[in-house]
């Protein structure tokens, strides 16, 4: 193939896997349409190259990295699976070995096609995939007032409005308003149909960092804007939690949200020690360092017989300090420098901010993203570093991958 049907190829992997992957065919866990597509493509890439993948050393470090954190997962789980009989702990581990599989090869894709090339792809990746949920949204029923699109539950359809308007923002410059502001509505839309909690309050969490970081040089116009944007945020929480207009009486789906914020610490299930399972840490006994294991949940008495509702809680439960420890050192490294958390750290501040309160780890999309942004922060100081930008903090400065504005000129 010549270089550039290479590049066409590599990056429709990466546009068709996100357009696919809010097509959900079988039960929660097992391989999709999206997955199967993935593993096809890795597979063939593989036969093409022989085996033998080339790639730059600061990406095979950092794989190398990722590699042995799966391979001590996988020994945790299978010696604590032989103590407590479950074998479904070892099925648990397959999770982390397809999303390493994902992550992997999006940089393997990265450093072949380029990350601007690569951030092209994503954009419309994210574009189709809205457009997918729009669908589901439009023509799936349900007798619940929770939404599920063509996902199998409404928590998937809440985290995933988060994660494409997380990846929106990370190569919004490669995209066209229209197509920005498409992702913006079905991603609002899919938040607030889905009734999750947590997707609401990462939501508002990402768009509020957003307004407030991820700005050009600050001058008067962007200030003012920035000030009618946040005065605009504020307008629209007053109106949904407190104000009898007839847009939100109305609507029942409306309404029913307003009382899950409202009322949030008065349910069952937002009690972080019970209701969300952290109450697991005191239950861990000398296996802080190392961990117990994903799975026999029957041995807990916080979520007695069921996963922790939370990344952190799970990650620490399961693979103890080493592991969690093991999966900041990987998160930081994809945050880039100091100086690039101006960006990096509001792009994923919703996906962040949904982990506390539930199990976000095992989305394969939220891994592609964090390669991506790896790619994109690793550019960024190349170019720093061959004199032709400043690497500085997108607070004080825009670099050629940082914009201004989600909604660009419009």
């Amino acid at each position: 193939m010549t270089k550039s049907r290479t590049k066409l190829n590599m990056g429709f992997i990466v546009l068709l896997y996100f357009m696919l992957k809010p097509l959900y065919i079988g039960e929660s866990g097992d391989l999709q349409i999206a997955d199967v597509f993935l593993l096809l493509m890795v597979a063939v890439f593989l036969g093409q190259q022989h085996l033998v993948i080339r790639m730059r050393s600061d990406s095979r470090q950092l794989i190398v990295l990722f590699g042995w954190l799966i391979l001590y997962q996988l020994l945790d789980n299978l010696i604590w699976s032989g103590i407590t009989g479950d074998l479904l702990m070892n099925r648990r581990t397959l999770y982390y070995v397809f999303n390493f599989i994902a992550f992997s090869f999006t940089i393997v894709i990265g450093d072949r096609i380029g990350t601007e090339e690569l951030l092209h792809y994503l954009g419309l990746g994210c574009f189709w995939s809205a457009v997918v949920v729009l669908v589901g949204l439009v023509t799936a029923t349900s007798s619940s007032v929770r939404s599920v699109g063509f996902f199998n539950n409404p928590n998937q359809l809440g985290y995933f409005g988060v994660v494409v308007l997380s990846g929106t923002i990370l190569c919004h410059r490669q995209m066209s308003a229209p197509q920005r502001l498409l992702i913006f509505g079905v991603s609002f839309w899919a938040v607030v149909a889905s009734l999750s909690k947590a997707a609401i309050l990462g939501y508002i969490g990402l768009v509020f960092l957003y307004i407030l970081f991820f700005q050009a040089r600050r001058t008067l116009k962007r200030v003012i804007l920035q000030i009618l944007l946040f005065a605009l945020l504020a307008l629209a929480i007053y109106l949904l939690l407190f104000s009898e207009s007839r847009i939100v009486t109305s609507n029942r789906t409306l309404l029913v949200m307003r009382e899950r914020i409202l009322y949030m610490s008065e349910e069952n299930d937002t009690n972080l020690r019970n209701g969300r399972g952290y109450g697991r840490i005191l239950e861990m006994g000398y296996n802080h360092l190392w961990g117990m294991g994903e799975g026999a949940y029957d041995r807990f008495v916080s979520r007695h017989d069921t996963e922790v509702h939370s990344t952190y809680a799970s990650l620490l439960v399961s693979y103890g300090l080493i592991g969690l420890i093991w999966y900041g050192v990987i998160l930081f490294k994809c945050l880039g420098r100091p100086s690039q958390w101006g960006r990096s750290i509001p792009t994923m501040s919703g996906i962040l901010l949904y982990s506390i309160t539930h199990n976000g780890v095992r989305n394969t999309l939220v891994w592609m993203l964090m390669a991506v942004l790896y790619l994109v922060n690793r550019a960024e100081r190349e170019k720093a570093t061959a004199g032709l930008e400043p690497d500085r903090s997108p607070l004080l400065d825009r670099s050629p991958i940082d914009g201004p504005d989600l909604f660009g000129s419009l």
